[in-house]
């Protein structure tokens, strides 16, 4: 199975983006317009997991796509 690729999605000084490798992917004024092309963009990339960060800088919540190459085997 191919390494599975990490993006994150994160706050930026003027607005949301998306890293991938250091190098932006996509950016956006508002996180939830920012999300939806991040987890566009996630699905294409597959395997891939997304990592999504607050304002604080911690991350909120990690999706895997696809669902079945999560590497946990909870259903959470």
């Amino acid at each position: 199975m191919p390494k599975r690729k990490v993006l994150v999605l994160e706050k930026a000084d003027d607005g949301w983006k998306l890293l991938s490798e250091g190098r932006t992917l996509t950016q956006g004024k508002r996180k939830d317009e920012t999300l939806r092309n991040a987890v566009r963009i996630a699905r294409e990339q597959h395997p891939s997991s997304l990592r999504i960060k607050g304002r604080n800088g911690r991350v909120q919540e990690e999706r895997t796509y696809p669902r079945s190459s999560d590497p946990r085997r909870s259903k959470g």
